[in-house]
């Protein structure tokens, strides 16, 4: 899952774009949205998109940029031994 932002606002409105890969089939969709949409509005969308068509994910990655900040070496350590 992506979001791809700061693009000309369509007639309604819409300025970003949600994307969703399925890693297997390499199908993607494609969701028109907000830039200041809230939690709750994407996951509705996810909800009524996705899920609505596919069922529900056994996993779900997003895609993290350079200004999120990353997990240090240590809470990695911490994560992995926690799923071993």
């Amino acid at each position: 899952m992506d979001f791809i932002v700061a693009l000309p606002r369509t007639q309604r409105g819409k300025d970003s774009i949600m994307a969703v890969v399925d890693r297997f089939t390499k199908m993607v969709h494609f969701m028109a949205c907000h830039k200041v949409d809230d939690a709750s509005h994407v996951a509705d969308l996810y909800h009524r998109e996705i899920i609505g068509l596919h069922g529900v994910p056994k996993t779900i990655i997003s895609d993290s940029d350079a200004s999120q900040p990353q997990q240090s070496s240590n809470s990695q350590e911490h994560s992995k031994e926690a799923t071993d």
